[in-house]
């Protein structure tokens, strides 16, 4: 009783859920009736159901029972029908919750028994409706479904014997259990659908065939076909009818107050990543300047290193000695060898050799003339002063223009 009473409870919570959405769409549409409401009501149905019952044979749950009573076996067997009618609140395409009350009768027999049996049951379960979740399957008046749930009843069951159909035992009892189905419906008008119900059911009350051996359950199979009528604004399709991927299933007001909404996010992060790029704009620009500020210290740093390291412009320096060479000769004289070796003589650093000649000749003969005048002077240095070729340095001197042309046949060493 207290399965049934449960059922009872659900069931009447359906019920007035149903009656309080009607009421408050009723009001709500008198209050501006310019309007067109889309109810909450297009969440609700109400179905009916007839039914084929099919006794399965039940010794994978009776264990070692050998013979268990099944549907359509023997002449005391018939085709077992019954009805139910439903609730159903949908609350997305995809789920809905139904509430469910049964009424039937079956027959089952072995090869010495048979029985007769009439139930009532109530069923709570979830109708999940598969094809609303695929993205190809929008407009369609087809869907699949499947629904699993609890059911209670309370059953009364009469066992006789093949024989001479005289009774041999009876059975007056309560069951709970479980079913699971599936389904296929079509939709007829916005509102209105018809469905093809299978559905395997689990009877957790091993007498609920007559024959109580306390060694497990009973299951039943059942085939229906029924009807289905969805409440609420006909301009609005009814919520089974919908599906994720169609715009929208959900009343245009919301869609447009949830669009408004999203709208408002993505200015507001619109313009926070525009604030961001201007940032990382003025941090850019202030690191490029801060580039070509480190880049012009480094130049000046390596020019100044490789002043230091050049040391001091010879060529605006005295000369440290000054040899002349006769007339087309780069040959030095007497003379030239003992300035050299009296003015030079322990030094130890680096040496800039200018050679020069007269203006007779040609230029390009007498820019050969001053080199070998300049080797000249350098192999004497290397030779008698022992002095590191690495340290001489040969230049080419400027023309002067004088008026005695033997000046002009020189070499300068700073």
């Amino acid at each position: 009783m207290n399965n049934i009473r449960i059922s009872i409870a659900a069931l009447s919570f359906l019920f007035l859920s149903f009656t309080a959405a009607a009421q408050e769409s009723g009001e709500t549409e008198s209050e501006d009736p310019t309007v067109i409401q889309s109810s909450d009501l297009r969440g609700w149905s109400i179905g009916l159901r007839g039914m084929w019952l099919y006794d399965l044979e039940s010794t994978l749950y009776d264990g070692n029972i050998a013979e268990d009573p099944r549907g359509l076996n023997g002449d005391n067997t018939s085709v077992d029908f019954g009805f139910e009618v439903y609730v159903e609140k949908q609350f997305t395409p995809f789920m809905g919750l139904q509430g469910m009350y049964r009424l039937g009768g079956m027959t089952g027999a072995t090869s010495t028994e048979y029985y007769e049996n009439s139930f009532n049951e109530f069923r709570l379960g979830l109708s999940l409706i598969w094809s609303n979740l695929d993205p190809n399957h929008v407009n369609s008046k087809w869907n699949f479904y499947n629904g699993v749930g609890m059911m209670f009843g309370s059953f009364e069951s009469n066992r006789y014997l093949v024989f001479d159909d005289s009774e041999n035992g009876s059975i007056d009892d309560n069951y709970n259990g479980f079913y699971l189905s599936g389904g296929v419906m079509y939709e007829l008008a916005p509102s209105l659908r018809v469905e093809l119900d299978l559905a395997y059911n689990i009877v957790r009350n091993d007498g609920f065939d007559g024959f109580d051996y306390a060694t497990g359950w009973d299951p039943y199979l059942n085939v229906g076909i029924g009807l289905a009528y969805t409440f609420g604004n006909s301009e609005v399709p009814a919520m089974y009818a919908g599906n994720y991927y169609e715009a929208p299933y959900y009343d245009l007001a919301r869609t447009k107050a949830r669009v408004n909404e999203l709208e408002g996010r993505v200015s507001n992060l619109e313009s926070t990543s525009r604030r961001n790029d201007d940032k990382l704009n003025e941090i850019k620009t202030e690191a490029e300047k801060r580039d070509q500020e480190l880049a012009k210290a480094d130049k000046a740093m390596a020019d100044k290193i490789a002043s230091l390291e050049k040391g001091p412009d010879k060529s605006s320096m005295a000369p440290k000695a000054v040899v002349f060479f006769a007339f087309d000769s780069d040959v030095l004289t007497a003379e030239a060898k003992q300035i050299l070796l009296t003015n030079l003589a322990g030094l130890n650093e680096p040496l800039v050799i200018s050679a020069y000649a007269d203006n007779v000749g040609t230029e390009e003969y007498n820019n050969e003339l001053k080199m070998r005048r300049a080797e000249a002077v350098k192999q004497f240095l290397i030779d008698e002063l022992k002095l590191d070729p690495s340290q001489l340095q040969i230049v080419d001197g400027s023309q002067l223009e004088l008026s005695d042309q033997f000046l002009a046949r020189r070499v300068e060493v700073r």
